[in-house]
């Protein structure tokens, strides 16, 4: 019986042995794997943290990139409505060319008939035939009168003439200057 007892004593030292052995190392394994958990989770946790700033950083350029993209729609636009004006200031321009070429022309038909009259009717000399043929000296004075009055009217047509030139050379480099303008601008804007 003590041999039994011996045995079966032995027998639970022996199972009870290889239980705690397993059970340490079940144990052990438990541990080293939560370890192991932990450390993915740290890193998990750090790729997060990672992504996070990355995903921050982002946003930041996508935000900047919109603010950019906003001012150069308004950039845009202003040039689009300088373009708008510049179209509209060479019409006014065109239009005003247009007008003062017509005025010389006419300006100049006059005067070119004003002179074929007066070289047609002699000339200075007709004047001065005119100023003589009269009978008494109050008709010498009015046609003096009329022959200066005639003469200031003439140089003031060829004043306003000159001027009329002057303008519309002035106005042809105004719309050249403007049309310049126009094209830089839409390059500008392309």
């Amino acid at each position: 019986m003590k041999k039994k007892v011996l045995c079966l004593f032995l027998a639970a030292v022996i199972s009870s042995a290889q239980v705690v052995s397993v059970f340490a190392d079940r144990e052990a394994d438990l541990r080293s794997a939560r370890e192991a958990t932990s450390s993915q989770l740290e890193a998990t946790n750090s790729q997060i943290s990672e992504l996070e700033s990355q995903k921050q950083a982002l946003q930041a350029e996508i935000d900047q990139m919109d603010a950019e993209l906003v001012d150069i729609m308004v950039a845009i636009d202003v040039l689009t409505d300088e373009i708008s004006q510049k179209e509209a200031e060479i019409e006014q321009t065109k239009a005003e060319l247009a007008e003062a070429e017509a005025d010389r022309d006419q300006q100049y038909e006059d005067m070119k008939l004003r002179i074929q009259y007066i070289y047609e009717n002699g000339g200075e000399s007709a004047w001065f035939q005119m100023l003589f043929d009269s009978e008494d000296f109050s008709k010498v004075l009015t046609r003096a009168d009329y022959v200066q009055d005639l003469q200031d009217y003439d140089r003031a047509q060829l004043e306003a003439y000159v001027q009329v030139v002057k303008e519309v050379k002035e106005l042809k480099a105004s719309l050249e200057s403007q049309k310049k303008e126009l094209e830089e601008q839409k390059a500008a804007l392309e």
